[in-house]
């Protein structure tokens, strides 16, 4: 290698060493959507069959998309210009524009937009938002909807149309889709992933354990720590090059440590499985390295179970679960962390008639304000009485009153199965099945 070269790598190992030693500071996360911006899986992210006859191969399975207040799938106009819409008139009659409420704040990447008749209009990095006429249910794009009712043979509700011709999409519209790694540079080893546990998305390693920053001196991270120490530092190669906000950091240790933000990266010893994230709240100088945060509704959090983790609850802590339908039916895993797909179609189509008036002596409705707002994977649902209750990624809330302090769930696994002498007939309790059908209170864990 000639000299030149070496003394420039050499040059750029340097300053990268020192950028990653730059002084520590607080780690904020921006929140993944504002109130009234919803985050929807498309296609077969739904939970539900596709059906091919429309137009499933439109369909982004495994996407996920900015929604609206309902729902329905945002996309942005190429012919917009930044902070302004061009699509009036003629134009909005296919793409209304995606209005804001009254009271909506523009936060970090989002924006509000002033239309041409007063109205404010929703923006992602600057880019007006609109939703699309064709679209009649969530995870639908471009028209096609996102799949059938149920697992096994059924048919699409009747308010749902599989066929017809709405309003063509203009091939300028695109879906916003929610790709927060794409705002990012990482280093070979660390990517960006779900973190079910720190209800986000952020950096994992390469054995997709949790990464979490320290607000402190990486050179002073043993101090006040338990012996054996359960955090490690992320070690960065031998050799290598500062990529984006990551940095190296030649430790007094002789270690080198990824650095983002200038704060050091750390794993937790207790994680065990990818979307652990049992670090939280050890040691306040350290907190998860999140890159985006799923919003909550005011009086929901986190709590923790026996064996189980962290579950949904309420602000007393008491345990929410959801109305599962076919969780036996196909592959079972209700015994397991997470181990029921959660299938937000599948909880709509459940509702809030899961659970009857005598149910709900029992199982109480997690109700939500008459103002509320759908925000994240956090949706409002309308109840038969007029109350409003919140769901989670489709599925509506519900506290036991068999639960006696936080931690509880005595309810878990408690099921209802509907059998039928004819073993062709469906049995529809919100998704159909052939014979028998069942529902199920299964713990609404977070993922």
């Amino acid at each position: 290698m000639k000299r030149a070269a070496q003394l420039a790598i050499a040059a750029t190992l340097v300053a990268g060493f020192a950028a990653g030693a730059q002084a520590a500071g607080k780690f904020e996360t921006p929140a993944a959507t504002p109130v009234g911006v919803t985050l929807q899986p498309l296609g077969a992210g739904q939970g539900l069959g596709i059906h091919f006859s429309i137009s499933g191969g439109y369909l982004a399975a495994h996407k996920t998309a900015y929604g609206d207040t309902r729902g329905m799938t945002l996309y942005t106009y190429a012919k917009d210009e930044a902070g302004k819409s061009n699509c009036v008139a003629d134009c909005t009659k296919a793409n209304p524009p995606f209005i804001a409420a009254a009271n909506a704040k523009a936060s970090g990447d989002w924006s509000l937009v002033k239309r041409d008749d007063g109205a404010k209009q929703w923006a992602h990095k600057g880019k007006p938002l609109y939703t699309y006429v064709g679209d009649k249910m969530n995870g639908s794009l471009n028209g096609a909807m996102a799949g059938g009712r149920g697992f096994g043979r059924g048919a699409l509700p009747g308010d749902q149309v599989e066929e017809g011709k709405p309003l063509p999409i203009s091939p300028d519209f695109k879906p916003a889709y929610y790709e927060p790694e794409t705002d990012v540079q990482v280093p070979h080893g660390i990517k960006v992933a779900g973190i079910a546990d720190a209800n986000g998305r952020g950096f994992v390693d390469a054995d997709d354990m949790t990464i979490y920053v320290f607000e402190g001196d990486a050179n002073k991270d043993k101090a006040g720590c338990a012996t054996p120490c359960l955090w490690k530092p992320v070690v960065s190669p031998q050799i290598s090059f500062p990529v984006g906000d990551f940095k190296v950091l030649a430790r007094n240790d002789g270690i080198n440590q990824w650095t983002y933000k200038g704060l050091g990266l750390y794993t937790y010893a207790d994680d065990r499985a990818a979307q652990y994230a049992k670090g939280q709240g050890v040691d306040k100088r350290y907190k998860v390295a999140l890159v985006s945060q799923y919003p909550l509704p005011p009086g929901v959090k986190l709590s923790l179970t026996e064996g189980r983790g962290l579950v949904w609850s309420d602000a007393k802590g008491m345990t929410m679960y959801r109305r599962e339908a076919a969780a036996y039916h196909t592959g079972g895993g209700h015994a397991f962390r997470r181990g029921v797909v959660i299938r937000a179609g599948v909880g709509r189509q459940v509702g809030t008639k899961g659970c009857d008036a005598r149910c709900e002596e029992s199982m109480k409705p997690v109700i939500a304000p008459a103002n509320a707002q759908s925000t994240g994977y956090w949706e409002v649902m309308d109840r038969a009485d007029g109350q409003k209750q919140w769901a989670y990624r489709g599925f509506a809330m519900y506290t036991c009153a068999c639960d006696k302090k936080s931690g509880d769930m005595n309810a878990n696994d408690h099921y209802d199965i509907y059998l039928d002498t004819d073993p062709n007939k469906v049995v529809d309790l919100g998704t159909p099945q052939v014979g028998t059908q069942s529902l199920f209170w299964l713990i609404s864990e977070p993922y």
